[in-house]
């Protein structure tokens, strides 16, 4: 992929597996997906999904879309002037192929309904054209090949439905609303004020309501909304419920409806709302996040298919290329079958894919390389892709990496104020939010699934919050020293200059909240987004020509870690932690080896706030400084602990 794809996702809601209302606590304890469970992960499907949410769908549109037979002959047409979508209709039918050549538009008036789309041309769909309060687009695919999909609707409800009717497109294969050859995919709902939260006061058992730090009616949030409140147990041991809006009270109260908005809803466990002064000017928000997962635009499709492999590798792993166009078995990790929803994706120079308040459901291709969500696996994925923005946005029942940072030469991509929660105890029957069958089994399976997985370190990532997964964040070196993919050989991860992690929450995690593996020692290299953010590799030197530290520091500032296992990571230098608060961890800080920063005299951790729990301090070339700070309660130091392990 190219660094001029562009991608915008702002303020919206990515989610598969949704949560029930009212849980209760067993005695069984299960084991999370590690790569080899594919088998189990088949077996157990329908307990993984029982739960889950979609959107209800208009009658006429699941009559006419859901679930229908697999086209088995298809013709292309191709119109020949600009129309209406009732007038496209009658022209194409709904077993066609229907072509927008360039300079011709189509003017969504009525429901479309069709076999396939390619879009040379242009879409317009807005509040004007649309004649009804319901309006939707089904198809096989959607395949914007230069040209133009415009929707914007702020007062009525649209569908964009794709159908698993057999039909695969020759660039972005199946079941699929993709942009490639330049072309530009505009998607704008409702405008929220904010899309999530946090819980003003704690919410115990038998509650009916509960008060959120802002007013829901100016964030614009509406009776009959869906809402999700995160767990706030420890160490990966929470589920999360989930409500609908019954009305709205003083104070910032929402009263709470069931799920399905028939009756009462009840809280069935505790949710935790602690603001903790740690310092001048820092307060630790240590506070359930409520998301709202209802949006006015919806991109849904057919249900997820497990389909059966094809064995074209007699061992070993199957090439990118393979695994990028079909299901492909990989013997070593006991893939047989891939499961297939939905996928959106923006492909080649000058593609753009912006999504706004958007919902998106029933997505994500398990076992095809490439085909996520925008997430049955995976929420966000940025790949080769550089100055993205991802904003705002709120993912529910993600399995796998929510956000995933796919290659190691990414740059500089946008990662803001988004909230990803896994609502499943990892220990549970969902398994928390792990999945087999992956490319990669670091990023989503019981090894270290992660709310933000990232090979590149040269990104923003600024006031996010992660409740819940294996990891908060997992910046990775470990395994992937060089690159990955076909950048293998190109990169020096361990190098890397370090973006901004900034503001961020990691919370409830079962390993580590913030975690950096494996050697990372950022230094001066000429790595740029005008290289695609590929070094030269002779820059990559610990020392400069002549014989100084060729390190370049970097600060991870204002972030929280609260109810983790561990916070930290291996081996790292030229890392400074500054008014971090770490509190009620196993290990407030875990860090193996380290040296002295590259200026002499800078400090490891300074400026922070650290309770309960222990300092696993690393051995190393040089002096382990902390400055300035606060130690609350029980602490327990730990020097050079990995020593001679």
């Amino acid at each position: 992929m190219s660094k001029y794809i562009l991608v915008f996702l702002i303020s919206i809601l990515l989610e598969l597996f949704f949560v029930p209302q009212c849980l209760t606590q067993t005695n069984d304890v299960f084991e999370a997906f590690s790569q080899q469970d594919e088998t189990s992960y088949i077996d157990a499907f329908s307990t993984l999904i029982k739960d889950s949410y979609s959107v209800p769908l208009p009658q006429g549109l699941a009559a006419a879309c859901k679930n229908q037979n697999q086209v088995t002959a298809t013709t292309v047409k191709s119109i020949t002037t600009s129309m209406l979508s009732s007038n496209l209709q009658i022209f194409c039918g709904t077993e066609t192929i229907c072509t927008i050549p360039a300079d011709f538009t189509v003017t969504m008036n009525s429901n479309l309904n069709i076999a396939a789309l390619v879009l040379s041309g242009s879409l317009t769909w807005n509040d004007i054209s649309q004649t009804s309060s319901d309006q939707w687009l089904c198809a096989g695919y959607i395949a914007v090949n230069g040209g133009q999909f415009n929707m914007n609707l702020t007062s009525k409800q649209g569908y964009i439905y794709i159908k698993n009717n057999g039909l695969k497109h020759t660039t972005i294969y199946t079941r699929a609303f993709s942009a490639y050859n330049a072309g530009k995919i505009h998607v704008s709902g409702r405008p929220l004020a904010r899309t999530w939260s946090l819980l003003a006061n704690r919410g115990t058992y038998g509650m009916s309501s509960i008060s959120l730090l802002h007013k829901p009616e100016d964030m614009g949030w509406r009776v009959g909304d869906r809402i999700v409140i995160a767990p706030t147990m420890t160490s990966s041991r929470g589920n999360a419920e989930d409500y609908t809006i019954g009305g709205f009270e003083a104070n910032n109260t929402i009263k709470l409806l069931n799920k399905d908005g028939t009756s009462s809803g009840i809280i069935s466990s505790i949710f935790e709302s602690k603001a903790l002064f740690t310092g001048e000017n820092m307060t630790a928000l240590m506070q359930a996040e409520i998301i709202n997962l209802s949006r006015n635009i919806i991109i849904t499709g057919d249900d997820f298919q497990h389909v059966n492999c094809v064995n074209d590798v007699a061992s070993g792993k199957p090439s990118d290329s393979a695994q990028a166009d079909h299901c492909s078995c990989w013997t070593n990790i006991n893939r047989n079958k891939c499961t297939l929803g939905l996928h959106t994706i923006a492909i080649g120079p000058g593609s753009i894919l912006s999504l706004q308040y958007t919902r998106i459901e029933k997505c994500g291709q398990r076992g095809i390389l490439g085909k996520y969500c925008y997430g049955h696996q995976r929420g966000t994925t940025i790949h080769g892709t550089h100055l993205a923005t991802i904003e705002n946005n709120v993912y529910n029942d993600i399995r796998g990496a929510t956000i995933y940072i796919e290659d190691g030469n990414e740059m500089y991509n946008r990662i803001f104020y988004n909230v990803g929660i896994c609502p499943w105890a990892k220990s549970g029957e969902k398994r928390g939010c792990t999945i087999p069958g992956t490319d990669n089994d670091q990023s989503d399976t019981t090894l270290n699934q992660a709310g933000l997985w990232g090979l590149s370190f040269t990104n923003y990532a600024i006031g996010n919050r992660f409740a819940n997964n294996y990891n908060g964040m997992l910046y990775q070196e470990q395994g992937f020293e060089s690159g990955r993919g076909q950048l293998s050989g190109l990169e020096c991860l361990s190098f890397q200059r370090i973006g901004r992690l900034e503001g961020n929450t990691f919370h409830g995690c079962g390993r580590f909240g913030t975690y950096v593996l494996a050697n990372v020692f950022p230094k001066k290299t000429d790595r740029s987004v005008d290289k695609n953010g590929l070094p030269t590799l002779s820059t990559c030197r610990e020392w400069t020509t002549n014989g100084e530290d060729n390190g370049l520091p970097a600060t991870f500032m204002h972030n929280i870690d609260y109810g983790n296992v561990f916070v930290g990571q291996y081996n790292a230098g030229d890392l400074q932690y500054r008014f971090h608060t770490s509190i009620e961890n196993n290990n407030l800080i875990y860090w193996k080896e380290t040296k002295n920063f590259q200026d002499g005299c800078s400090s490891h951790i300074a400026d922070s706030f650290y309770g309960s729990g222990n300092l696993a301090l690393p051995g190393g070339h040089g002096a382990f400084i902390l400055e300035n700070m606060v130690f609350n309660n029980q602490v327990h130091f730990e020097s050079s602990h990995h020593c001679q392990i």
